[in-house]
């Protein structure tokens, strides 16, 4: 399988993917990304407030940050569960807000506080995720995806070519320009 993008996304489904027993291409295009500056919250309490979200979205939100845990174990990363603080505008409106969508959160003297958001170290993670057994991390800027019925063929811009009847397109914003010069049809 080729995943195309090497950034939380990318290398957090191909160490699934590897774990269970799938050989696992990840092409890095060795440029910075969102992960590299990201602060690696798992937050669905703040997201959730900061979005204005249905309490089903923040249901949601919070079912896929019970996985956090397990995959952790399974990959070796460090999950800090520290909570997070709100020091934005009216704390009480957004008490409010976050225990009708079901968080634990309370007052404090600067804002309000929830255990509910967790985060991991972003650097450390995508280092322990590259090195999953079954994972090879090659270094290439992607210029083309194509494909057929049978397989997919990935070109870079240094002449290298790969095939898989699997990609997984984690690239990000560059993503829809990548799927338009694509003759078969993907989801990313």
């Amino acid at each position: 399988m080729i995943v195309i993008g090497a950034g939380v996304l990318g290398l957090c489904t191909a160490a699934e993917l590897a774990a269970r027993g799938h050989a696992v291409t990840v092409i890095d295009p060795g440029s910075a990304n969102a992960s590299s500056i990201a602060a690696g919250m798992i937050a669905p309490a703040l997201e959730s407030l900061l979005e204005d979200v249905t309490a089903e979205r923040a249901a949601l939100l919070k079912r896929a940050r019970d996985l956090w845990p397990d995959f952790a174990e399974t990959h070796g990363l460090t999950l800090l569960r520290e909570g997070a603080d709100w020091r934005g505008p009216d704390s009480e409106a957004a008490l409010v807000r976050l225990n009708a969508l079901g968080f634990d959160a309370r007052l404090t003297p600067i804002g309000l506080t929830t255990p509910e958001d967790w985060r991991i170290e972003v650097a450390a993670a995508l280092k322990a995720l590259a090195r999953t057994p079954g994972l090879t991390v090659v270094r290439g800027q992607v210029v083309r995806l194509t494909g057929d019925a049978r397989r997919w063929r990935v070109d870079a811009n240094d002449g290298r070519v790969w095939f898989s009847p699997s990609v997984v397109l984690a690239t990000g914003g560059p993503s829809p320009r990548l799927l338009r010069r694509s003759r078969r049809s993907a989801v990313s």
